[in-house]
């Protein structure tokens, strides 16, 4: 990795001139003060000190230049363009690229419902689900259409709305007078 560049408060640091902590004992951890920065090796201070500085995210995808702070962000998302899902579930043989999405696919199977609504006996397998199901409670309609007055709890009623109420009868009357 080239020594890369850091900024805060008019003071540039480059990963080749960090400095031995002395505070370790060790003599071989690598700080930089500006930063509070703590590491054991020059790679991993590159990093460190590219997430600290805010400058520059270390971690690129080779497919599409995505960038991110995070070594197993970056995994996943090379996923997303090889198709690789590693992860496969023994009962129905599903398949994902990320074990956090395994592990809701599989409360699916136990059936087991760990969220809970304080205001009536509804149980979700999933956070989102009761996230969604509280707004029944409060009747709060997050989901507004543009083109009129039109309000909805979750994203996929508008999309639905503004399709059947606003898209499909333009396109009607368009295939009407002729257009393509």
């Amino acid at each position: 990795m080239s020594p890369k560049y850091g900024q805060s408060e008019g003071v540039i640091w480059r990963a080749s001139d960090a400095i031995l902590d002395s505070t370790t004992g060790e003599g071989n951890d690598l700080c930089c003060p500006q930063f509070s920065i703590f590491v054991d090796s020059q790679e991993n201070f590159e990093v460190k000190l590219l997430q600290k500085s805010g400058l520059e995210s270390p971690y690129v995808c080779e497919y599409c230049g995505y960038t991110t702070g995070s070594k197993p962000a970056l995994i996943g998302h090379i996923r997303i363009h090889t198709g690789e899902k590693p992860y496969i579930c023994d009962v129905c043989g599903y398949r994902t690229r990320t074990s956090s999405r395994m592990n809701g696919h599989v409360r699916i199977h136990t059936n087991k419902r760990s969220y809970r609504c304080g205001q009536c006996t509804y149980r979700a397998n999933r956070r989102d689900s009761l996230v969604r199901h509280y707004l029944t409670h409060t009747g709060d309609k997050p989901y507004h259409c543009t083109q009129c007055d039109y309000k909805s709890t979750q994203n996929s009623t508008l999309k639905r709305h503004v399709f059947l109420v606003h898209e499909k009868p333009k396109r009607v009357q368009e295939k009407g007078n002729g257009e393509p």
